[in-house]
């Protein structure tokens, strides 16, 4: 305290400060690329002007998004002077670890009619040529098996523009329910297909792409009237989509929030068995005062002449999605539904964050747009526990809507 100087004082000598110190202009940009990855990559993301003072602000910023990557060890930067022209260095190391990578997932769901239990496994190499192509490929054992395989590949060195081609096989259930919730069918379908699509990073909060898919599967009954006959489906579709995602956290977001729309168009000649289209926009938003956090979110499906096939129906039903209904209970032509979300961290750690909160849901499924009116949904909500883990979220909950429905929820991690 006996050294110090009142607030004007202060500001004074630091406005004399930066006018006494030199600023740094940079005559040449070095860069020492020390990995697979092409030069041209590095310097495409590097924000640095000769002839003109170094911000360190955008040039520390630029480190961050190469270290993002996930590709490097160590990136900085030096700056010399050499004789007359004072140098900028910039260094990309590369993991002594990588660039093969093992990722494992489990997902447990239970809503006590039935467990549903899936194991993966997912192979990842990254940096396969210099402009940072990646390859993935996936393999999941369980109620819903599913193999696939996938090639990314940026076009050029800001690695803005790439290409995703993939091909996949999965199978999976769907109940047929009554109105009361009763279960009447179950059926099974498979499904193996490819796709195409070619698309645009948007910095580091979003990307647009528009692509190509066609598969081709089947769907038929495993539990109920053993005599009604498999059907066959073939699907060949066309689809550009916008996704923006700023959440901190993906599981429970405290800030940011995401946006996704989605254009379909099934062509018979692309393969399908019919023509028909769809559209698909959502939504969520998240803010947070000390330990509350609440999250609001909105989902509208729409199918143009509801003349969608049965595999392309959308789904409701399930916790957070009209809970105390059971998983996708509701299927339909046409879907909506809003939501609030309130949950309190109660402790947290490095490992583990725990979470005690509730939803109010309302929303439906509808068969005829002509059908879809605001006074058609259904009230829905929950009160749960959540713990964020290592190995992906687990809720305990309790969902309960309209005509005295209930169910309890019990999910534990997710599959890859």
């Amino acid at each position: 305290a006996r050294f110090s100087v009142s607030p004007d004082e202060y500001e004074a000598y630091l406005r004399g400060r930066a006018k006494r110190e030199p600023r740094c202009v940079i005559d040449e940009v070095r860069i020492v690329n020390r990995s697979r990855l092409a030069d041209g990559v590095i310097a495409e993301l590097l924000h640095v002007e000769t002839r003109k003072p170094l911000d360190v602000d955008r040039l520390e910023s630029d480190l961050k998004q190469i270290y993002g990557l996930e590709l490097f060890e160590s990136v900085y930067y030096d700056v010399t002077d050499e004789s007359d022209r004072t140098v900028l260095t910039v260094t990309v190391r590369e993991r002594l670890w990588g660039p093969n990578y093992l990722q494992f997932g489990a997902e447990i769901r239970e809503d006590f009619e039935g467990p549903n239990f899936n194991l993966a496994v997912a192979y990842t190499r990254t940096a396969i040529n210099r402009l940072n192509g990646e390859w993935r490929a996936a393999l999941q054992i369980g109620q819903e098996p599913e193999v696939s395989t996938g090639l990314y590949q940026p076009l050029e060195h800001s690695l803005r523009y790439f290409l995703d081609a993939g091909a996949s096989y999965d199978e999976w259930a769907e109940n047929i329910f009554d109105d009361d919730g009763n279960k009447l069918e179950e059926l099974g379908l498979r499904r193996i297909g490819i796709g195409f699509a070619a698309g645009r990073e948007l910095g580091t909060w979003g990307e647009l792409r528009a692509g190509i898919i066609r598969d081709a599967g089947d769907i038929r009954t495993q539990v109920g009237d053993p005599r009604t006959p498999e059907v066959d489906f073939n699907t060949g579709e066309l689809y550009a989509q916008l996704f923006v995602d700023t959440r901190d956290d993906a599981h429970f977001p405290r800030s940011g929030g995401t946006f996704r729309t989605r254009a379909i168009a099934s062509l018979e000649e692309l393969g399908s068995d019919a023509d028909w289209e769809q559209g698909i926009v959502e939504w969520s938003c998240a803010g947070t005062i000390g330990r509350n956090t609440g999250l609001v979110s909105g989902y509208l499906a729409m199918t143009r002449n509801s003349d969608a096939p049965f595999q392309s129906l959308f789904h409701l039903g399930g916790f957070r999605r009209l809970s105390g209904l059971e998983l996708n209970e509701l299927r339909g032509q046409h879907a909506a539904l809003v939501s609030g979300v309130f949950y309190r961290r109660i402790r947290g750690s490095r490992l583990l964050s725990l979470y005690g909160g509730l939803s109010l849901e309302y929303g439906n499924v509808f068969q005829r747009r002509g059908d879809v009116e605001i006074d058609g949904g259904i009230a829905a909500g929950s009160v749960f526990l959540g713990l964020d883990t290592f190995i992906g979220p687990a809720y305990l909950a309790y969902g309960l809507a309209e005509r005295d429905r209930g169910n309890f929820y019990f999910f534990l991690g997710k599959a890859l």
